[in-house]
C-alpha cells in the first residue's frame, strides 16, 4: 500500500490555530513563529514514519518540540546578554574569595571553575535555587553523583558563611 501524501492544505487549520496559541502563551510575534511552524512542518513531513501513529499527533508533538527549542535558545540569548551588561568591580572582596577557593577541595574549585567559565548559565536567575538546579543538572551531565554534588554544595555554603563574615 503506497504511503499518503501529506499536503500544506489539510493541515493549514492545524498550524495556525497552533501559532495562535503559541502567540498568546509566549508573546512571541505570529511573523516569527508562522516562519518556525512552517519550516518544522516540511521538516516533520519527511521524517513521519505512518506505522508509528497518525500525522497530526506526530507533526504537533515535533512542531511544539521545536518552537520550545527557540524558546530555550532565546533565553539563553537573553541570559548571556544580562550576563554580559553586569560590571563586576575589582575589589577586596575579590581577593578574599581567591584565597577562600584557593584553600578548598578541588570539588569546589572545580565548581567555581565551572560557574567563572560561564556565569551565565548558573547566575542570571531570578532565585538561588534556579541558579543551584542549573548547576545541579550540569554536575549531573557531567557524571557526579547526587553525594558528591551535595557535600560540594554543603562546603561552598559554608565558603559563603565564611566569606559574609569577613
Amino acid at each position: 500500500m503506497p504511503e499518503p501524501v501529506i499536503q500544506f492544505d489539510d493541515y493549514e487549520f492545524y498550524l495556525y490555530k497552533l501559532i495562535r496559541s503559541l502567540h498568546k502563551t509566549t508573546g512571541i510575534p505570529v511573523v516569527e513563529l508562522r516562519s518556525i511552524v512552517f519550516l518544522a512542518f516540511s521538516e516533520s513531513v519527511h521524517q513521519y514514519d505512518p506505522k508509528r501513529g497518525r500525522f497530526v499527533a506526530f507533526f504537533l508533538r515535533f512542531v511544539t518540540g521545536r518552537v520550545d527549542d527557540f524558546i530555550q535558545a532565546e533565553a539563553k540569548a537573553l541570559r548571556r546578554d544580562l550576563y554580559n551588561r553586569l560590571e563586576v568591580p575589582d575589589c577586596e572582596r575579590c581577593t578574599i574569595i581567591r584565597d577562600l577557593i584557593q584553600n578548598s577541595s578541588s570539588d569546589v574549585k572545580m565548581v567555581c571553575n565551572a560557574i567563572f567559565a560561564s556565569p551565565a548559565d548558573f547566575l542570571v536567575h531570578n532565585s538561588p535555587k534556579l541558579s543551584r538546579g542549573a548547576l545541579f543538572r550540569y554536575l549531573r551531565h557531567e557524571g557526579w553523583t547526587f553525594d558528591k554534588i551535595w557535600s560540594t554544595f554543603r562546603e561552598l555554603k559554608g565558603l559563603v558563611g565564611e566569606l559574609a563574615f569577613s
